[in-house]
């Protein structure tokens, strides 16, 4: 039996499983066989659970171009766009998380999305900006190496063209001046 698990970054591991075939013959007793046999599949069962998990842990991140993130380890989260272009219904809204590890000390956090249209990057509109109301994990100020879990709303309006650009989401240290996130992805709005 032979599992291939996903890991987050392109990265995947290949697990072969080796079960006994035949128990049978085996040099060992009755009851060392039943040991044996019993343990194989414990293992199978808690392998099964482990590769789940790992599933589950693939399927929510969104791929992305990164555009200069200091950050380390970055994961975009777009429910139901594991790859994209992402499709967005006008007239709806869309779920967006970014977890992160930030390379610098900071007290203020700026988030922003922007559209391409054309060769401008228009910011999109009705957005919060203030990326510190929007912490899950942890709050501003925040440390350096610490992981950051920032999730928004983002709303559609049914006004917005019907198009297919790229959307960039950012995260800013304030402080500095300095991106902490820089990611893109290809959308449709529909």
């Amino acid at each position: 039996m032979k599992y291939i698990l996903c890991l987050k970054h392109g990265f995947y591991i290949s697990i072969r499983l080796l079960l006994p075939t035949n128990p049978s013959n085996n040099r060992f007793h009755q009851k060392q066989r039943s040991f044996l046999f019993n343990q194989t599949y414990q293992s199978v069962a808690s392998m099964r659970i482990v590769i789940f998990l790992f599933a589950l842990s693939c399927a929510a991140a969104t791929e992305y171009q990164d555009c200069g993130s200091a950050a380390s380890n970055v994961v975009l989260g777009i429910p139901n766009c594991d790859v994209p272009p992402c499709i967005f219904q006008r007239g709806d809204s869309f779920n967006v998380t970014l977890d992160f590890y930030p390379k610098n000390d900071g007290t203020r956090l700026t988030a922003s999305i922007t559209a391409l249209i054309g060769p401008v990057d228009v910011p999109w509109p009705g957005f919060d900006t203030d990326a510190c109301r929007h912490l899950s994990s942890s709050k501003c100020p925040f440390t350096a190496s610490t992981q950051l879990h920032w999730g928004y709303e983002v709303e559609v309006l049914k006004a917005y063209p019907a198009i297919s650009t790229i959307v960039t989401f950012k995260m800013l240290n304030e402080d500095i001046s300095f991106t902490e996130v820089c990611v893109k992805v290809p959308v449709h709005l529909v």
